[in-house]
């Protein structure tokens, strides 16, 4: 599922929820994290004792109770940094990634005294990208996830924070099917709460809406960053249904794997929102970065270019003046080799067909 533009009434899923009014403010940068955690892009090492064998046991369980409203109980256990410990509260996260992988995503309830890297945030999410018991692909993805987030950063695109971590699992479950400890590549990412914090605002679920009514109202332009953010990540696992709403608006009516903020009213009284791209574990970018399809990518700027000429080469251009800023932090994170070599390779190609188009965009069919 990826995002396009709602053609019709028709296009759209027919329940809707009552919200107030809400226009999401200009895209920018990231405001900065106030824990030490995502201060830094090196990787943390740390050590995770939990019930582990007991929570992939739990899966369907959990999927089923979550259906049904309900919730399993929480698990305890402790995460150690190399300047302390502390408890932590267990739970078990994602969506389709139950069913794919081995080993749950999983979000980690911090108590009040933490060690001096955890400070300031209230919890946060980890992802390992388990397969069949740690195979040979599930260690390279973490840490591409952890650089997609940092891409999208470096190019002015709001995101949820994120950092590479080696996790050093401890499994504390009872009985003979305890796993032996192990240690894996995995990927801490900053809960949508503490998010909404960092952005001065509280977290709002626009995705759990099959029809968000009234709409979301963003700057046509900054949809389309959006839109062209996640072509770069080869992002087919996300949803941005809108609409023209005047010749530089445009009206969100659906969206799947943002998180959204709400932030302080502005001017006259307006109710402002902010999207935050988030989960790439299904993108080109981390599962296959060899990938790119040009044709697919440059076929779409030109509906979007026929459809809204101005905001569409706005769009091009801001994103093409973030060219040096991307290929500069794939440089600087932790990644493997394969990685390593064919990421920034990716990387120009997409700016490479920006250029392209920018300085012959394809005229409109008659």
């Amino acid at each position: 599922m990826v995002g396009q533009e709602a053609k019709t009434p028709t296009d759209r899923a027919t329940k809707a929820t009552r919200l107030p009014q809400v226009a999401v403010a200009v895209l920018g940068t990231n405001p900065p994290s106030p824990s030490p955690l995502f201060q830094s892009r090196t990787v943390l090492p740390l050590t995770l004792s939990l019930p582990l064998a007991e929570l992939i046991a739990a899966k369907e369980a959990w999927v089923a109770a979550d259906k049904q409203g309900e919730k399993p109980a929480i698990r305890s256990g402790r995460v150690q940094l190399p300047e302390g410990e502390a408890e932590v509260r267990l739970k078990i996260r994602g969506n389709s990634s139950l069913a794919a992988y081995t080993w749950p995503k999983l979000g980690l309830r911090l108590p009040d005294e933490v060690p001096p890297a955890l400070r300031g945030l209230k919890s946060v999410n980890l992802i390992n990208h388990t397969f069949a018991d740690f195979d040979e692909v599930s260690h390279r993805l973490p840490w591409r996830e952890a650089t997609a987030y940092a891409v999208l950063e470096s190019m002015g695109i709001p995101t949820l924070k994120a950092r590479a971590a080696q996790v050093r699992y401890q499994d504390d479950s009872p009985g003979p099917g305890r796993l032996k400890a192990q240690s894996h590549p995995a990927l801490l990412v900053e809960d949508d709460k503490d998010a909404a914090v960092r952005y001065g605002g509280v977290s709002v679920d626009l995705a759990a809406l099959h029809v968000i009514e009234p709409p979301v109202v963003l700057p046509m332009k900054d949809v389309l960053r959006l839109e062209l953010a996640q072509r770069l990540l080869g992002n087919r696992d996300f949803q941005l249904f809108y609409e023209a709403d005047g010749p530089k608006n445009a009206k969100v009516t659906s969206v799947w794997n943002f998180d959204a903020i709400e932030l302080p009213a502005g001017p006259g009284g307006q109710r402002r929102a902010q999207l935050l791209a988030s989960d790439f574990d299904r993108t080109n970018w981390v599962s296959m970065p060899l990938h790119f399809n040009a044709g697919e990518v440059f076929a779409w700027i030109e509906q979007a270019y026929w459809n809204h000429p101005k905001p569409t080469l706005e769009a091009i251009k801001s994103i093409l003046g973030t060219k040096a800023a991307v290929l500069k932090t794939i440089k600087e994170l932790p990644l493997d080799d394969e990685a390593k070599a064919q990421l920034p390779l990716r990387a120009k190609a997409y700016f490479d067909l920006l250029a392209k188009f920018l300085k012959k965009p394809t005229p409109k069919p008659e």
